[in-house]
């Protein structure tokens, strides 16, 4: 939980720097990839951490096996 937190605040950190640049350059543009891949990472670190609270949280309603 306490990386989920870390990686979360580096995106919000990462997008208020990006904020404030004056200009679209190379060194901006990679670091809006990076911040897209550490929201990513974000989300699939909380899904993990719901799995692990809640097992079977992620699996169908309709699903006959279950």
């Amino acid at each position: 939980m306490l990386t989920t937190l870390f990686v979360g605040w580096s995106v919000l950190r990462l997008a208020g720097f990006l904020a404030e640049e004056q200009q679209v350059n190379g060194r901006v543009l990679m670091g809006a990839a990076s911040g897209y891949l550490l929201l990513g990472l974000t989300a699939g670190l909380l899904f993990t951490g719901l799995e692990t609270i809640q097992p079977g949280s992620f699996s169908s309603l309709q699903d006959p096996g279950a």
